[in-house]
This record gives C-alpha cells, structure tokens and sequence, in this order.
C-alpha cells in the first residue's frame, strides 16, 4: 500500500460512519466516504475477539496485498470491518471478495 503523509483520525471515522454508505460482502463490510484529498485512504476494524496479534495482522496484510493490486484512483475515505468469517477463508477467496466489493464503491457512493 502506498504510504499515506495523511491518515485517517477519529473525527474521520465519525464522518464516514454518519454518511451510512455501507457495502456488505461475505469476509467484509465496506463504510465509504469521500474526501477532500486527491487519494485513497483506508483503514481496517477488526475485533480482538476475532483473532490473536498475529493473526489480526496476517489478514490486514493479506488485504492491503489485495487493494495494492487494484488501481484506486478516487478520493475515497473506507474502513473495512473484518467479518469473523475470514479467519477461515482462502487468500483466493478473501481477494474476490474483497475486489468485488471495492470495484462497486463509486456505485454504492452515488446512490
């Protein structure tokens, strides 16, 4: 993943979570926003719950793997919420999933 000089800060959680642009996918649910920036920022939610340091980490990883591959080029604000599910998943699985669900967001945004 590129490295961002501006990252996301809790005022701006607060404005993605209030625009209630959700995308709902098997592994993940995707809040969208867009930003006054010229880029694409991201952040990821995952319960401690969910999964131990290590494996919390791999499954970040494993995404921000997957989103390097894709070109974004819009201003768009995400943070993805980890679905339980992942733990289980195949990194073939995780990525068609997560591509899917990336490739709608201009969709989902304009509605």
């Amino acid at each position: 993943m590129k490295k961002n000089k501006i990252r996301l800060h809790k005022n701006d959680f607060d404005k993605i979570y209030n625009e209630r642009n959700i995308s709902h996918s098997r592994y993940v649910k995707l809040y969208t926003a867009f930003n006054s920036y010229e880029h694409f920022r991201i952040a990821f939610a995952i319960n401690r719950k969910q999964a131990g340091a290590v494996e919390r980490n791999k499954i970040k990883r494993r995404i921000k793997n997957i989103i390097n591959k894709i070109e974004i080029n819009r201003n768009i604000d995400c943070i993805i919420h980890i679905k339980p599910m992942i733990k289980k998943a195949s990194f073939i699985d995780i990525e068609k999933d997560i591509i899917s669900i990336i490739e709608n967001i201009p969709e989902k945004i304009a509605k």
